[in-house]
């Protein structure tokens, strides 16, 4: 998977790149959504899903992309394009307190289009790792992170297991505590 991407991502840029342009990518990766639970593949859902309907029908929908079982598996084969058992990332979820993440030998999606050329900015759940600064966005090729590092927060107090979890870049961001995570990213996302 990850040769198909970075090609298609490739041929992309030589398309748009020798004309000057440079395409904007988008990726939205939405857990727990199924199949039907979208206007673009539902037409009954149209309704329920009208922005990211009108996003995906003006851009490219990955249609043949097959999640995992949970997150953390499904983010490290997005953000490698090879799937979690050749990276040790097959078996579930990483743990707040687990000493590991993303292996740090493999190159992330980031890192290709910084190569490109590209600017990266990720807002949202992370759920790659964090046990170490190498393991977190800003250091796999994120230029900006503006979320969270675990799988799960509390929509407005932003913690998990009792403890505060709510990131702008490497700094933790007490500002956000009290306001709904989906205000936060969004008003981030169109910044």
């Amino acid at each position: 998977m990850r040769s198909n991407v970075l090609i298609g991502i490739g041929l992309l840029c030589n398309t748009y790149c020798s004309s000057g342009k440079r395409p904007n990518i988008v990726l939205i990766v939405a857990d727990d959504l199924g199949w039907g639970d979208v206007g673009w593949t539902n037409t009954n859902m149209e309704d329920v899903t009208p922005s990211l309907t009108k996003l995906a029908r003006s851009g490219v929908i990955l249609s043949q992309y097959y999640v995992q079982q949970v997150c953390s598996p499904s983010r490290a084969a997005l953000m490698t394009g090879k799937y979690p058992f050749h990276i040790g990332r097959q078996k579930g979820t990483i743990k707040p307190l687990q000493p590991t993440g993303l292996t740090l030998n493999a190159t992330l999606l980031p890192e290709q289009l910084e190569k490109l050329g590209y600017t990266n900015h990720m807002v949202g759940k992370w759920h790659l790792g964090f046990c170490k600064w190498e393991y977190t966005p800003t250091w796999r090729g994120f230029h900006n992170f503006y979320g969270y590092y675990t799988g799960a927060e509390h929509y407005f107090e932003h913690t998990r297991d009792k403890f505060f979890d709510f990131r702008q870049n490497m700094n933790i961001n007490f500002e956000a505590k009290g306001s709904y995570s989906t205000d936060l990213f969004t008003r981030e996302a169109v910044k």
